[in-house]
């Protein structure tokens, strides 16, 4: 069953991710005081016990985080990415650990990928058809939540790099790498 370690360290995540969620589809932003308390909560989950699905030693910790930095840096150097995604990542890196990595990585995508299909639907309907305004009523993500960055446009991914991170628990073993030394 679960320990009391497995509730508080996940119902920390959850809030965690709640709150990049809702900065990243509002305002597009993942806030630096959000990396640095990802950052402490990374250190404080495997310093009073692993979690369930979790980084569960230091060296699940540092390499999730290095392979994550590594994987998502040369990506916001060709401007694919945003500097607030590749932060993300690396804390989710530091969260899930490496084996992690991969399942986030992968739920993050499909819902990246359903996002651009949607936007490219939208384009081809007119905005102010009834269909277009219930598309956006139903997926807000797809509006721009806060005007003051209404020219700020792209996928938020980051939130859905959090969704991944709190869908761990949930995804089938073979999505948390199983195969590779470590696990």
């Amino acid at each position: 069953m679960y320990s009391h370690a497995d509730i508080a360290g996940w119902a920390s995540v959850a809030v965690l991710a709640v709150l990049i969620i809702t900065s990243d589809l509002r305002s597009r932003r993942v806030p630096n005081w959000l990396v640095a308390v990802g950052l402490v909560l990374s250190i404080v989950l495997v310093k009073f016990g692993p979690v369930m699905a979790l980084a569960y030693d230091w060296r699940d910790v540092w390499l999730g985080g290095a392979i994550a930095l590594a994987g998502f840096l040369p990506l916001y150097a060709l401007g694919w990415m945003g500097a607030g995604d590749v932060k993300f990542f690396t804390v989710a890196g530091l969260v899930a650990g490496w084996h992690g990595l991969v399942a986030i990585w992968l739920v993050s995508s499909v819902l990246a990928g359903v996002h651009a299909m949607a936007i490219l639907l939208l384009r081809r309907v007119d905005a102010s058809a009834p269909s277009a305004w219930m598309l956006m009523r139903v997926c807000p993500a797809l509006a721009r939540w806060d005007p003051g960055h209404a020219g700020r446009r792209g996928i938020p991914y980051a939130a859905y790099m959090a969704i991944g991170l709190l869908s761990l628990p949930w995804l089938p073993d073979v999505m948390r790498v199983p195969w590779l030394p470590g696990m």
